[in-house]
């Protein structure tokens, strides 16, 4: 699509002058995105590091000694090929936006060959200082069935009309290093994404005041909860608030807002430190979990007795009803 309108129109004169990404920049996206494979003997624990072709005896390799890479362990020993299909994103500065820029890696590695490599730019999310987005992609594949990337990679880069679900590939990785915008670093933003993707960090640091504060005071965990479920932050969003004040740690949200549900349902007051900061967790939580259960378990008994009483209900009103006509 040929840009339309004058976002549109910076953004893609913008993209035609883009630095290309750095040679440490694809050599730090095929080291770390791909998996890097070693074939495991289960009889022999004869082991082959598919990176370096280093040969060892280990019963549990997950390093190799010569190379030092983590590796991803198959027992299918005769196998002689491995594929990975897997994305990684390098992150740049580029006038008022952020470019998320993200990449197709196809690596292939053959027993006793050194490995092939193909790196291919599938996308860029440019995103402006009011988080709105603008999407620079090459085409989707037609076909129904894809092997490893939804995208035509022969076809060339153009604006779309939208940021659409089908273009928020799994990105991977994101290189470390990147420059951002005054307001990106007046909201709080570093180097570290805490494992959440890019494009919902940028989006949420410029548009959402909760999700900068949640950021700004560290919560990184509340964060990440955040930027998949916020209705639910928003519901109790005060009782964040108080946490960070009391200094009680949370560690893991999603049993915590679990914990708060359930104190509503039995009426208990959740804006009382008493209730909602218990000294276990865990043990509480599983007390309410099992104060529910029997509480389901007993209206199911009771709708049981109601169903199973039905039938003789229904007999008793027509029998009362034929002796009304048997009367006239």
């Amino acid at each position: 699509m040929k840009p339309k309108t004058l976002l549109q129109k910076e953004v893609w004169s913008l993209h035609q002058s883009l630095r290309p990404v750095t040679q440490k920049q694809m050599d730090w996206g095929v080291e770390h995105a791909p998996q890097h494979h070693c074939l495991h003997n289960p009889k022999t624990h004869r082991c082959v590091c598919m990176e370096c072709g280093y040969v060892w005896h280990s019963e549990t390799p997950t390093r190799c000694p010569n190379c030092g890479r983590t590796l991803s362990v198959s027992d299918l020993y005769l196998k002689r090929t491995f594929e990975d299909h897997i994305y990684f994103n390098v992150i740049q500065k580029k006038g008022r936006f952020m470019v998320i820029r993200i990449f197709y890696i196809f690596k292939k590695v053959c027993r006793n060959k050194p490995p092939h490599t193909d790196i291919t730019e599938i996308c860029q999310f440019w995103i402006g200082d009011d988080g709105k987005t603008t999407l620079i992609s090459r085409s989707l594949a037609m076909c129904y069935y894809y092997r490893g990337c939804p995208f035509s990679l022969t076809s060339e880069m153009s604006i779309k009309k939208k940021d659409h679900y089908r273009y928020l590939v799994e990105s991977g990785n994101t290189y470390p290093r990147f420059r951002k915008t005054d307001i990106l670093k007046r909201n709080g933003l570093k180097t570290s994404l805490h494992g959440i993707p890019p494009l919902k960090v940028i989006r949420l640091l410029l548009s959402n005041n909760r999700f900068e504060t949640l950021w700004k005071l560290g919560m990184f965990s509340f964060a990440s909860y955040y930027a998949n479920s916020p209705t639910v932050l928003d519901r109790y969003w005060s009782q964040i608030l108080l946490s960070r004040k009391t200094g009680y740690r949370i560690e893991e949200p999603p049993i915590w807002f679990d914990y708060l549900e359930l104190l509503e349902h039995f009426g208990k007051d959740i804006k009382s430190p008493k209730y909602i900061f218990p000294e276990d967790l865990h043990e509480e939580h599983d007390r309410y979990v099992e104060k529910r259960h029997r509480e389901l378990e007993e209206i199911r008994r009771q709708r049981e007795k109601e169903e199973a009483g039905e039938p003789c209900r229904v007999q008793e009103e027509i029998q009362v009803f034929r002796n009304h006509f048997r009367r006239r």
